[in-house]
């Protein structure tokens, strides 16, 4: 022990003269080493699964059966020598699992332990500069639909060095993950390892009319079961924003960032954004803004400059004015297209008898494009779309003439994981034409990504995933049009009704140059109504639409509803239903139709927050002349019920999907309880 009259070690982090301060302060107080708050938990789970799969071709059974022992402990806020050098959070897990899995072609049985810990330590934790260091492992299952099942492993370690003291306030991270699972779906069994090494660094920084945040991160991701999907990337973002001018209405934005992914999947983008804003007056105000964007992919390289100008008055409460101008300079591999783009729009409202009011509005906007290509072909890099949901919908290409010989698709963020389906590496995820998507042209020269569900090791394109395209496609080498647009909307809302008309009409005509095919008119008209109500019990709302489309080369008809409804059936007990229908009738593709139906309904009770139970059924239907029809129709109920220090959990569920003439019924079951002291 240091006495008084004797030399401290320097300390681990720069605080130095606290250093000594420490030491002798914690030897007189005898506070050498003292326990924290202890907890604890006694958890057991019984989990139980079965499907029954059948096909043209196949019909097969699966039953899993999973129980759980779990003991976990742990002492928070232990001190070491004094709690303004050092503090201490440390836990273990220690229990075991048995899993039985039944097929028509096998039955096995394991048993296999959850052991676990988790440590945190933090040193000067109470002083501007101070270092965190952490390690944890995690032995778990996760149940998966259709008698699937995850077993994971992951060790966490690094640390943060927090330096609030220098001119910008700044964090140092690093943090080492390695992650091995083992999943199974059915017959399916697929197995991940890899290992995510990353640093970051954060700074930020605020000022009494400005604010500072800089951002870095770099990413080391070894994949040992699919190495080519290992990758390295660096992600910085700076933004700054500043307010000034004589009364502080002057207000500057701006934003840098740079990607870098190198690997399989390799990307690099450039994005910058420098914005003013002036604020006139209350009525008027302007916004001016530059942007520089520049992608590179697959050995190509687009690169995009643009200007925009707007105004904005505001005439009393009565009518917006909008007005803007745009222009945008782009260079492609195979040659450059520029536009100039100009808008104006009105927006009107006006109070009516009885609480009601009008809304109208009337705008336009007039484009000058100037295609020079060296080629016929150009390219798109990383083009997105997500999923549609609940069902994952054809997705329609930005542009017409497509080579589908050059469509390259990467899944860059993942939905929600559907039934029998087994979690794949990434992302990104390079998708797989004929295995996880297939494209078809549309009697409009149009091209559609045709997502596939994933089964069981295949990943696919599921609802709420987001894709990246890159890809060529045709155009004119020489091509100069004017394209004018134009809309018109109208409502009037009385609260409990709002009936509303909407017009979109554009038209492109050439001046210079050939090949016209490459332009398109179009006219859209909408006319819905919307009805609602809101009451001490009862909440609602209906809308109802219909739609018109025509355009060169496509048409159809389109009718879109949807509800909900809460009710309060008791002050406990609480109803909520939700429903969407669609129907559109096409007339000029190879498409005839296509039906989309979806609904959910739920009974919740509660009891202050010691109890908590739900009823549930969940149905949604699509019906498209080019595809199979996918059914799926889920129902449940679940509870939740805390006692004193005990927790119960208790949730059956039947789920059945149909696609074609696959059939997939899965039974579930769980009860989970858990005691906590």
């Amino acid at each position: 022990m240091w006495r008084s009259n004797e030399t401290a070690p320097a300390c681990l982090v720069g605080v130095g003269e606290h250093c000594a301060r420490f030491f002798f302060v914690s030897s007189a107080r005898g506070q050498e080493y003292r326990l924290g708050t202890w907890s604890g938990s006694l958890e057991g789970v019984v989990d139980f699964d079965r499907e029954d799969r059948k096909s043209s071709s196949t019909k097969e059974k699966t039953e899993r059966m999973r129980t759980e022992e779990r003991l976990r402990l742990g002492n928070s806020g232990i001190v070491i020598y004094d709690p303004r050098l050092m503090t201490l959070d440390l836990g273990g897990t220690f229990g075991l699992s048995q899993v039985r899995f039944e097929s028509d072609r096998e039955t096995t049985t394991s048993d296999g332990t959850l052991d676990g810990y988790d440590a945190f330590l933090t040193l000067f934790p109470e002083q501007a500069t101070s270092l965190s260091l952490f390690s944890n492992r995690d032995n778990t299952f996760v149940p998966r639909e259709l008698s699937g099942e995850t077993k994971i492993l992951t060790e966490n370690n690094g640390g943060t060095l927090s330096l609030m003291r220098l001119y910008i306030p700044s964090r140092v991270s690093f943090r080492r993950e390695d992650r091995e699972e083992e999943s199974r779906s059915g017959s399916f069994v697929s197995l991940r390892e890899d290992r995510r090494d990353t640093f970051s660094y954060t700074g930020q920084r605020g000022w009494l009319n400005s604010d500072l945040d800089v951002r870095y991160e770099y990413v080391d991701l070894s994949d040992f079961v699919f190495p080519v999907l290992s990758f390295r990337s660096h992600d910085g973002q700076f933004s700054y924003g500043r307010d000034f001018g004589k009364d502080l209405d002057w207000h500057w934005d701006s934003f840098l960032r740079f990607f870098d992914r190198s690997g399989n999947s390799e990307l690099t983008t450039w994005n910058l954004t420098e914005l003013l804003r002036i604020e006139h007056s209350r009525e008027l105000e302007t916004r001016y803004q530059y942007i520089f964007n520049q992608t590179e992919s697959s050995g190509e390289r687009n690169t995009r400059h643009s200007g925009v100008f707007s105004l904005t008055h505001r005439l009393y409460e009565n009518l917006t004015t909008t007005a803007d101008l745009e222009g945008s300079h782009e260079t492609l591999k195979a040659g450059e297209r520029d536009y100039v783009d100009g808008g104006l729009d009105f927006a009107y409202t006006k109070r009516l008898p009885k609480g009601g009011r009008l809304n109208a509005g009337l705008g336009g906007n007039l484009r000058y494009n100037d295609d020079r290509f060296r080629s016929t072909e150009t390219s798109v890099l990383q083009e997105r779309y997500t999923a549609a949901t609940p069902f994952a919908l054809p997705i329609t290409l930005n542009n017409r003439f497509v080579n589908t010989s050059s469509v390259v698709v990467t899944k860059v963020a993942v939905g929600p994981l559907p039934a029998g389906c087994l979690p794949a590496p990434g992302p990104p995820t390079p998708l797989v034409e004929g295995q996880d998507y297939t494209l078809r042209t549309t009697g409009n020269d149009a091209t559609e990504i045709v997502p596939i569900a994933c089964l069981g090791t295949t990943p696919g394109i599921n609802p709420g995933d987001t894709i990246a395209v890159d890809y060529r496609y045709r155009v004119s080498p020489s091509l100069t049009y004017l394209r004018k647009v134009w809309n018109a909307r109208v409502s009037v809302d009385y609260g409990w009704i709002r009936p509303f008309f909407l017009h979109e009409q554009t038209d492109e005509s050439v001046l210079s140059g050939r090949d016209g095919q490459f332009l398109e008119d179009e006219i859209s008209d909408t006319l819905g109504v919307e009805f609602r109500y809101e009451g001490e019990r009862i909440r609602g709302n209906i809308v109802t639409e219909v739609q018109r489309y025509k355009s060169d080369r496509e048409a159809y008809d389109a009718f879109r509803a949807s509800q909900s409804l809460g009710f309060i059936i008791l002050p406990r007990l609480r109803l909520s239903m939700t429903a969407s229908e669609s129907y559109t009738e096409f007339s000029r593709s190879l498409r005839e139709w296509q039906i989309l139906l979806a609904g959910k309904a739920s009974v919740i009770y509660t009891l202050n927050s010691d109890l908590l139970a739900e009823v549930f059924t969940r149905a949604d239907y699509f019906d498209d002349s080019e595809d199979p029809i996918d059914r799926t129709i889920e129902a449940g109920t679940r509870v939740q019920w805390f006692f004193r220090q005990v927790e119960v959990n208790v949730s059956l569920g039947f789920i059945n999907r149909r696609r074609g003439e696959t059939d997939n019924k899965e039974y579930k079951a769980l009860l989970r309880v858990i005691r906590r002291f």
